[in-house]
């Protein structure tokens, strides 16, 4: 049970680093599948990593796709309440998008 703790907080030092807060950033795409996670890092993006550009830009062109397919998007951010978003923020932590429901 020790080791599994150290390693534990080993990963989570290696994804926290900046200001305490994870520099991973996650859009989740909710779906019949369950859902689909594009993550990227934001410090690779500042440093201009071309892998990291490239998933932030695929992230906000589905997060713009799914938009003007009616999804709703929210952000999450811990320790803060949930908030529904219009635009790509490519700061957040997690987005969440959430399809259109459609009765039938």
């Amino acid at each position: 049970m020790r080791g599994s703790v150290q390693v534990g907080a080993a990963i989570r030092t290696l994804i926290c680093v900046e200001k305490g807060r994870p520099t991973v950033s996650m859009l989740r795409v909710m779906s019949r599948r369950g859902d689909d996670r594009i993550t990227w890092d934001s410090q690779k993006v500042n440093a201009n990593d071309s892998e990291a550009v490239a998933a932030i830009r695929e992230a906000e062109r589905i997060f713009n796709e799914e938009r003007k397919k009616g999804a709703t998007a929210f952000k999450v951010e811990p320790g803060q309440p949930v908030e529904r978003i219009e635009k790509f923020d490519a700061t957040a932590e997690q987005i969440v998008l959430v399809p259109r429901v459609v009765g039938g």
